[in-house]
């Protein structure tokens, strides 16, 4: 059904007719409706022309016309447009004689309904958009829809507006309907049929033949039960956490899984509608393999396992066995049901999670199948072996090599199983001088597989080797060699032989200290500048040696000074150069002071003079001669002990009364010199002096320290060779020497300007220098550092990046913004934009931390001034 809206307009149109009005004659009529739908479009004209008698309608549709005063027309035929309707009122019959003629435009408008849509199919659902097309000349104000028209009646579900959205939430086939209205109260309804279709979701699913495996590879039929599903896409073995990957697109299919885990399952199905639906069953497909394991030990104490296990010992030997396995049985019907045992001594069990029988294995074995313990009677090295079963027939073996206790605590991995093996050595050389070395040769039971040496008397064992060589370094004296034996694990007895090994002194040793900043310090190194206060760089060295030697030879590492040989012997205690490469260093002379008031008539003393000798670096040194040791007063009043003729190397002794005065029980303190007529003492800190130990020990002496002032810079290796008379040594003297190292600065810090370009240290702004690093240095450079004089600095990494390119972009300037400096930080590039006198400056740092500095000028000048010739 269609509606039409007619809008009339009046117009006049006697002018346009050329019509004029008669004299006695006026044409007028009006209308009921200027605006009428086509359903509503009859029109009644009333005629209220005056002075006339006959009348002429023209309705202006080509097709009607009337001579009634008052007829009534419809556009039925013709339908819309516009019409004009004329009138010519006369005063004669028939439209004769004087006439007078007006007229109107009508306009009749056909008003017809119309919509569309926007997404109007869907699967499960659809919000569907509807937007009015309704044609009219006259637009439309009020709307009503039907959104699942039934054909009969018309449900308003919204009159929102003429562009409104739906949402069908079940599917289906939907006609929509929709009313609308115009101010003039025209109406039309537009229908569309079967507009929205909204297809059923497919139902995915799918089955498989199997889920569940206790090993790998493990093979499932995977089959899609979609009704209607037209495409596929599988994922098979995304394990919990990963991302989606398509595997598959076939309805059905079968998919090996090569590994242990469970796997989710899901398929994306569309059917013939490209509708989609997705199912997804977590954790459908699961493997678990079970993995054997076990741990031993001759204590097992399961709550409270004490690392590490131990499985040697001496037969019979009792190993217990504690089942690890590991089984993952959360998503599995299933768990481990038999223990395979494999002792590796001929005896084996199997069973259930139960008691072992006692008359097992000769009554060997016992406890549970699943933690058994076995009990070896036989001598030797066995690999144990478990087998594990599961419910559904999974296994798995391990031995015991293969275990997490042997590949990752470091074992035990075998059983090893002995007995005690007899102990017994023999040493190839047993007095030697420090460094003393000698061979040990083991003795015991040709079986014995497990040797623990100490040779030092320390408790530790310092060699497993069977028949070893050591070197004694650490220390002289007498030393315990003891060893211990084994035969798989099981223990010999601890055989010491006491004071087997004597090693003779001496053992050189000494300490070194170097004097900066008006304080000795044990760096082991100087700066150049730590010269300027002495002259040269001054080290002060103290001998430690054990022994004590006999001759003390110092090379000080100088190689500026050397002497002629000297043969001339003499007695100086403390003359301790010779030259600048060598020295013999005495012992401190030993004295006890009494407590009576004439001290040094009372003093006790040992003097074991020094004699000093010169001689070149190939000249070996001639064996002093052995001055007579000088004991007075009654030194075994003073030492409280029997006296030891041998005591401090002493040759002879005079013997004098007892003094009876009473010791002198001052408190001095460490390092406490007497000084003068009765020269020096040493006292170890916290020591009442009178009376002294009862025992005195190499350890109680001391050497007086010496100073040596080295003037040349670089590496001085002071090298203290030690010579001591030995009787019972193959050359009748032993011979040891040590050394330690003093390192001495120097840098000079030096860097070109424009080297490379003629040298010129001077122009016109901008000005670029290129300077270069020319430093000489005894140690390695670390780090180096530039004051350009302008504001900006470049320090350099350290080592070894030192002389790396320098960074794109380095100090930006309004002359320069990409960087005024490049290059490397050795060999720099600088742009000054700005004219003036700039003081360069560039520091070194040595590897001792030590710098040196040196500066120079650069000198940038103005521009010259633009001039013009105005002549």
């Amino acid at each position: 059904m269609r509606k039409i809206l007619f809008i009339g307009l009046w117009v006049v149109l006697a002018t346009m007719l050329g019509a004029t009005q008669a004299m006695g004659q006026t044409a007028c009529f009006t209308v009921n409706n200027t605006s009428v739908c086509t359903d509503q479009s009859i029109f009644n004209f009333t005629n209220c022309s005056s002075g006339a008698v006959s009348y002429c309608w023209d309705f202006g549709d080509g097709l009607g016309s009337s001579n009634l005063p008052d007829p009534t027309y419809s556009y039925t035929v013709m339908g819309a447009g516009t019409y004009t309707v004329i009138l010519q009122a006369c005063d004669a019959a028939n439209c004769q004689g004087n006439c007078d003629t007006t007229a109107m435009t009508i306009t009749v408008d056909d008003y017809q309904a119309g919509f569309t849509g926007i997404s109007l199919e869907g699967c499960g659902y659809l919000i569907a958009t509807f937007m009015d097309t309704t044609s009219s000349l006259q637009a439309a104000i009020s709307w009503a829809w039907d959104f699942s028209y039934d054909g009969v009646t018309f449900n308003t579900e919204s009159n929102s507006g003429p562009n409104v959205g739906y949402y069908y939430s079940a599917p289906g086939i939907y006609t929509v309907a929709m009313i609308s209205f115009n101010a003039f109260g025209c109406s039309d309804t537009a229908y569309n049929t079967a507009f929205i279709t909204v297809h059923d979701l497919p139902s995915a699913g799918f089955t498989v033949d199997t889920t569940v495996s206790c090993d790998y590879p493990f093979t499932v039929t995977f089959t899609d039960t979609t009704a209607g599903a037209a495409s596929w896409e599988w994922d098979v073995d995304n394990k919990p956490g990963n991302n989606w990957s398509t595997d598959y697109t076939t309805q059905t299919f079968s998919h090996t899984y090569t590994d242990t885990g469970c796997y989710n399952v899901a398929l994306v199905v569309t059917d013939i509608n490209g509708c989609l639906d997705t199912v997804k069953m977590e954790n459908l497909i699961c493997i678990a393999k079970p993995v054997a394991e076990f741990i031993a030990d001759t204590i097992m104490d399961t709550s409270d396992l004490q690392l590490p296990f131990v499985t040697e010992g001496c037969v019979p030997l009792k190993v217990h066995f504690l089942d690890q396995s590991i089984f993952d049985t959360t998503l599995i019907k299933d768990s481990i049901v038999s223990w395979y045992w494999d002792f590796g001594d001929g005896y084996t069990i199997m069973g259930g999670n139960s008691t072992i029988p006692d008359s097992t294995n000769g009554c060997l074995t016992y406890c549970t199948y699943k933690n058994p313990t076995h009990i070896y009677v036989d001598t030797g090295r066995f690999t144990v072996t478990l087998a594990i079963e599961t419910s559904l027939g999974c296994n798995d073996t391990i031995t015991m090599y293969e275990t997490y206790m042997c590949q990752i605590l470091g074992g035990p991995c075998t059983v090893d199983a002995g007995m005690v093996p007899f102990v017994d050595f023999t040493v190839s050389d047993t007095v030697g001088c420090h460094p003393f070395t000698t061979e040990f040769a083991d003795l015991s039971s040709s079986f014995a597989n497990n040797w623990a040496w100490d040779f030092d008397n320390d408790g530790t064992p310092d060699d497993n080797q069977q028949n070893p060589a050591y070197t004694y370094y650490q220390d002289i004296g007498f030393f315990d060699v003891s060893l211990i034996t084994k035969f798989n694990g099981c223990k010999s007895e601890i055989l010491v032989k006491d004071s087997k090994i004597q090693v003779l002194g001496p053992r050189p040793e000494f300490s070194v200290k170097t004097f900066k900043n008006n304080l000795w310090s044990d760096d082991m190194h100087f700066c150049f500048e730590d010269s300027l206060l002495t002259g040269g760089w001054n080290v002060q060295i103290r001998d430690t040696s054990n022994g004590p030697p006999d001759i003390w030879v110092w090379d000080l590492g100088d190689t500026n000074t050397t002497k002629v040989i000297d043969t001339t012997f003499y007695i100086d205690y403390n003359t301790l150069f010779v030259d600048a490469d060598t020295a013999i260093f005495p012992v401190d002379t030993f004295f006890f002071k009494a407590g009576d008031s004439n001290t040094c008539g009372t003093t006790y003393y040992v003097i074991k003079p020094a004699d000093t000798l010169t001689f070149d670096a190939d000249t070996v040194p001639p064996v002093p001669l052995k001055d007579t040791v000088h004991i007075t007063g009654d030194l075994m009043h003073w030492l409280g002990m029997p006296m030891d003729t041998n005591l401090f190397g002493i040759i002879g002794i005079e013997m004098i009364p007892p003094d009876t005065t009473l010791p002198d029980t001052t408190f001095v303190s460490a390092d406490t010199i007497f000084s003068g007529l009765c020269d020096t003492i040493y006292i170890p800190e916290d020591t009442i002096i009178d009376p002294p130990f009862p025992l005195i020990t190499d350890s109680m002496w001391k050497a007086l320290p010496f100073e040596h002032t080295y003037y040349t810079p670089g590496t001085k290796t002071i090298w203290l060779y030690t010579w001591k008379q030995c009787p019972t040594c193959p050359d009748s003297l032993c011979v040891d020497s040590t050394s330690r190292a003093i390192y001495i600065s120097k840098i000079d810090a030096e860097f070109t300007r424009n080297q490379i370009f003629g040298g010129d240290t001077a122009g016109c702004a901008p000005f670029g220098v290129f300077f270069e690093d020319v430093t000489t240095t005894v140690y390695d450079s670390i780090q180096r550092i530039w004051d350009f004089g302008d504001g900006f600095t470049l320090v350099s990494p350290l080592f070894p990046f030192l002389d790396m390119p320098i960074p794109p972009g380095t100090h930006p300037t309004a002359c320069q913004p990409g960087g005024s400096t490049t290059g490397s930080y050795k060999q720099v590039n600088h742009v000054y934009c700005d004219p003036g006198t700039y003081t360069v400056k560039m520091t070194i740092i040595d590897m001792f931390g030590c710098t040196d500095s040196v500066t120079h000028q650069v000198i940038v000048n103005p521009l010259p001034a633009h001039t013009s010739d105005s002549s």
